[in-house]
């Protein structure tokens, strides 16, 4: 399956590879995003910065452990054993 497909079937991944997507490609994603389900306007933000790729998934893993929220907590526990 290619990345159109992944999108065009919404599937997702749970991990990411730690390279640069060249333009066009993030172009061909932006513009398949396009055809989700949504109402209103959508925005995309496309980060390069790989320290602060890891820096934003350590802050959102620290938001999910302290929530208070079981299916969060829970979750995040069930992602970090399938990484590690």
């Amino acid at each position: 399956m290619n990345t159109k497909e992944a999108i065009y079937r919404r599937t997702s991944i749970g991990s990411f590879a730690q390279k640069i997507i060249d333009r066009e490609m993030i172009q061909e994603i932006v513009n398949a995003g396009n055809y989700a389900p949504i109402f209103g306007s959508i925005h995309f933000t496309i980060i390069e910065s790989l320290s602060l790729i890891e820096k934003i998934k350590d802050t959102a893993i620290d938001m999910m452990k302290n929530s208070g929220n079981e299916f969060a907590v829970k979750r995040v526990s069930d992602n970090i054993k399938l990484v590690n």
